[in-house]
């Protein structure tokens, strides 16, 4: 099982009473779904899990996980601390703000490595220095900051400006494309079938999924959709309520 699946299981039985009235009696071990398969008191239900993620919006409106951006991003500052770290002095640190998607990414390489050993020639705190990557788009920034406890001397920030502000417009988005993808992978299984959703979103509470859920077709084919949250802790979600 993926982490993320084990962790939706361990979730479930936990939440539904523990292993004296649920539990886990078989795992997926080939490409067809359920993930694993539940046993409820004495009710065999079949689960597949999904990770309910933030996207982004790219050209022509298409939609994608924003984790692939983001993580870029965090490369990149990752590098920087390697490769550029010992330029700075240990009394500072330095913190790069980055806004992304970038038209240039070799532009915003070169640039930002720029800006790093600027801030590390002046190495005093408040020090800031910021350039325009894309025209009419949020500069890049560093600034120079005190020590951080981790010991790197490069950190940073990653924001994504091709995302939504509307959260629970997004949250109905994102609920909706994992509903219908697994509805017609799970379509020929059978009953009773649960999905259960691990919300990684870090913006958009539960809360926010279930009441997207009154404005959703009910014919997903799932006796039961439950988002599952980063501490464990179960929601149940009523389609077209």
């Amino acid at each position: 099982m993926r982490w993320d699946e084990e962790f939706v299981a361990e979730s479930l039985v936990a939440a539904l009473g523990g292993p004296g009235r649920a539990t886990v009696t078989a795992v997926r071990l080939t490409d067809q779904p359920p993930d694993f398969i539940l046993e409820l008191d004495g009710v065999r239900v079949g689960v597949e899990a999904s990770i309910l993620s933030e996207f982004i919006v790219g050209d022509g409106g298409a939609i994608s996980p924003r984790n692939t951006q983001d993580e870029f991003g965090c490369r990149l500052i990752d590098r920087l601390n390697d490769e550029l770290g010992s330029r700075v002095a240990p009394s500072v640190s330095i913190l790069v703000n980055l806004h992304l998607p970038v038209a240039n990414r070799r532009l915003l390489n070169r640039t930002i490595r720029e800006l790093v050993l600027e801030a590390a020639a002046n190495a005093t705190q408040g020090f800031r220095a910021e350039r325009e990557i894309d025209s009419g788009a949020l500069p890049v920034a560093v600034t120079v900051i005190p020590p951080r406890m981790s010991g790197k001397r490069i950190v940073g920030t990653v924001s994504a400006t091709n995302t939504p502000m509307d959260l629970a417009a997004s949250a109905r988005i994102i609920l909706l494309e994992r509903v219908e993808v697994k509805s017609a992978k799970c379509r020929d299984r059978p009953s009773p079938r649960w999905l259960a959703l691990l919300n990684l979103c870090r913006i958009i509470e539960d809360d926010a999924f279930v009441s997207a859920g009154k404005d959703l077709p009910g014919d997903h084919g799932f006796e039961r959709i439950i988002v599952v949250s980063r501490s464990g802790s179960i929601s149940d979600i009523t389609i077209g309520d």
